[in-house]
């Protein structure tokens, strides 16, 4: 075996090899903000699929949500359902938690 073959041989393992990329962002960073985004007066809207959200704010283009972190909001029961239509639900945060801290004394 060359040492030409043995090049070629770890350049073919390493591409056949799966990624070990790590993703940037928690799952937690993610649901954190999306929370944020809620709060700046943001609405979440999920497709009819069920399985794209996205958020919308008048006078903005639509920005990506990831589902885990929608459907992680939802779970802990921070979205109220303020419309239902063909092209899908569209939630914002419950009352309970839009009011920011006060400042403190």
């Amino acid at each position: 075996m060359s040492l030409f073959d043995a090049a070629s041989s770890s350049a073919a393992d390493s591409a056949d090899s799966p990624s070990r990329a790590h993703p940037s962002i928690s799952k937690g960073q993610w649901a954190n903000f999306a929370l944020a985004k809620l709060r700046d007066g943001f609405t979440l809207v999920q497709s009819e699929s069920g399985k794209v959200f996205q958020f919308y704010k008048l006078g903005m283009p639509l920005q990506p949500c990831t589902p885990h972190a929608a459907n992680k909001l939802l779970k802990m029961g921070l979205l109220t359902v303020t419309k239902t239509d063909i092209r899908g639900t569209h939630y914002i945060l419950c009352s309970a938690f839009r009011a920011e801290a006060g400042p403190e004394a």
